[in-house]
């Protein structure tokens, strides 16, 4: 044991989360891009465009972070999850306007990170059975 941390391997279930974060930024973009030609036209507001295009910009954010397999990126991924289900779940239960891809999107998301294999790799939790060199915590130290 040299007291270096150990290296972080990327669960599939990371490369797939990244996927999704890439896609899904690809289709914000997308809606982005074509709600600014409506609104250039006059037929629309751009506040749609804009916070699409700023949305598929978090998404590709997201992906570096879940790619590079960071800890900021497991717990933006993980809160931009929980808030999208949170919006698409009042929009099926309160609004009445439904869209259920977002819904599924989110919903996976969850269920892909939080394993106990994926967080460890993230460095969300420390590995089970493994001693860290060095602690802040007092207690480690007795």
């Amino acid at each position: 044991m040299s007291g270096e941390p150990p290296a972080r391997t990327r669960p599939i279930a990371a490369t797939l989360v990244v996927v999704m974060a890439l896609v899904w930024g690809a289709v914000l973009a997308a809606n982005g891009v074509i709600a600014l030609g409506d609104a250039r036209n006059g037929d629309a507001s751009t506040w749609p465009a804009v916070s699409d295009l700023l949305f598929a910009c978090l998404a590709v954010l997201v992906a570096v972070g879940a790619f590079r397999v960071a800890r900021w990126g497991w717990v933006l991924f993980m809160t931009w999850a929980v808030w999208a289900l949170t919006v698409n779940l009042l929009r099926v239960f309160v609004f009445g306007d439904p869209q259920y891809l977002p819904l599924v999107v989110a919903t996976l998301t969850v269920f892909m990170l939080t394993p106990l294999d994926v967080q460890v790799a993230f460095g969300v939790r420390n590995a089970p059975n493994v001693r860290l060199g060095s602690s802040r915590n007092p207690l480690d130290r007795v």
